[in-house]
């Protein structure tokens, strides 16, 4: 057995280092441990992001195979547990495919940086994505993956809605959550009255007229060098408030018979759109 072998613990289930992972089922929807401050990230793929982010991971739980792959990638500070399949899934409450998960804790610059609009006001282009309520947090992390393949300068994420690092919105993200810049700012509002004063757009998505605006057809749309690209909540679209701070209403052209996206495939697509290149647009 190699040295680094030599890391990893074999446990029982009541070890009090495992109390990150116990009944993950029955805790639902909870967001982070009682203290506030820790995730849960699964899945080897993901875990492996948030081992090379440099994010600080407390402990790796998994099947020893899994968890053996990743302990190169851990920090010394990082501790390594091993279960067999079975006492796995009694741990967790649930059968995990992807055997393998990590506790981690939230970064200081996740929650409470400011984003610089006058730095990003100085590039040739910039574009930010805010996301207004989401009810849905598969949907966010989508949002978040998209966001990351598309070079979006920074999304803003509002409080009301999912939290970027739910498990859910981390799986949906597939671990791009912790290379993609975000915040969660404390008022969405601000960020965009901050947004306007720095020189940026601001554009709401929507499939009718909302704020007084008609919207604009994406096809042919030339975007600004600078903007802010608003979505709102699954099922009551953009706040009224927020529509009518926007510069400009855009829209997906659509089949008659289809009334609207998915909130994520719908922003993946703006993305694209607003982001390509000057010479790829039609």
């Amino acid at each position: 057995m190699s040295e680094q072998a030599n890391r990893v613990r074999v446990v029982a289930l009541d070890d009090p280092g495992l109390a990150p992972f116990r009944g993950l089922r029955a805790r639902g929807g909870a967001r982070r441990d009682a203290d506030g401050d820790r995730f849960i990230a699964e899945s080897e793929h993901v875990v492996r992001r948030l081992l090379t982010s440099g994010w600080p991971v407390e402990s790796v739980v998994g099947l020893r195979d899994r968890v053996e792959r990743l302990l190169p990638m851990m920090s010394p500070e990082t501790v390594a547990y091993a279960l067999a399949r079975e006492a796995l899934d009694e741990l967790l409450g649930f059968r995990l495919r992807r055997g393998v998960l990590a506790c981690a804790r939230r970064p200081a610059r996740a929650s409470l940086d400011a984003l610089d609009w006058a730095r990003l006001a100085r590039q040739p282009r910039a574009l930010v994505v805010a996301a207004q309520g989401l009810a849905d947090p598969a949907n966010l992390g989508s949002i978040l993956r998209s966001a990351r393949a598309f070079s979006i300068d920074h999304v803003l994420v509002d409080r009301q809605g999912a939290d970027p690092l739910e498990r859910r919105a981390i799986r949906g993200s597939m671990g791009h959550c912790f290379a993609q810049p975000w915040t969660r700012p404390a008022s969405l509002r601000g960020e965009l009255d901050a947004a306007q004063r720095a020189g940026f757009e601001l554009l709401v998505a929507t499939a009718e007229a909302r704020g007084g605006k008609l919207p604009a057809p994406l096809v042919g749309y030339t975007p600004p060098a600078r903007a802010v690209l608003i979505v709102g909540n699954e099922g009551h679209g953009v706040d009224p408030a927020l529509a009518a701070m926007a510069d400009r209403a855009l829209m997906i052209p659509m089949a008659p018979a289809v009334d609207s996206l998915g909130v994520a495939v719908a922003t993946a697509l703006l993305m694209y759109a607003l982001r390509r290149p000057v010479h790829e647009r039609g």
